[in-house]
């Protein structure tokens, strides 16, 4: 598979901090935390990704999607980073996928988990991250961002 054209000469980095926060890729190393505070959290997270997302959702699925979105991030065709907070708490997830077959355009999606604090939490990262892809994504790229 090809890297996303906008990103074939550039990626995007596997791990840095916006406003205290540490963001790294996302991987199979992720999946307890990960599966965790998704179930904790399905209520809220109920629909974000289709329908009916995470209703249902199996560990064996998880693994499966975490691998993917290292496989996709090491190919520069996606990417997804595991949130931590100051203390290492896992949180939620970011994402940012290129649209296919279009240039300078991509969706992303950011939620937060059922944890203590949540909403001031989503709204810190909301404002930090929308700042920090003005100044990393190809100038004048253009996003839709999704927070839950």
């Amino acid at each position: 598979m090809q890297p996303h054209p906008d990103f074939a000469e550039q990626g995007m980095p596997r791990g840095f901090t916006v406003d205290g926060f540490a963001l790294n890729i996302l991987g199979p190393t992720d999946l307890e935390e990960d599966f965790a505070i998704i179930q904790a959290s399905e209520p809220i997270l109920r629909g974000f990704f289709g329908q009916d997302w995470p209703l249902g959702l199996t560990r064996e699925a998880d693994q499966a999607d975490l691998v993917w979105h290292a496989r996709d991030f090491d190919l520069c065709r996606s990417f997804a980073w595991a949130i931590r907070d100051g203390e290492g708490r896992y949180l939620g997830c970011f994402y940012i996928w290129p649209l296919p077959g279009a240039r300078g355009r991509a969706d992303a999606h950011l939620w937060i988990g059922d944890v203590p604090g949540r909403s001031a939490i989503r709204d810190r990262l909301a404002t930090a991250l929308q700042a920090w892809m003005v100044s990393v994504l190809p100038a004048g790229y253009a996003t839709t961002f999704a927070v839950r």
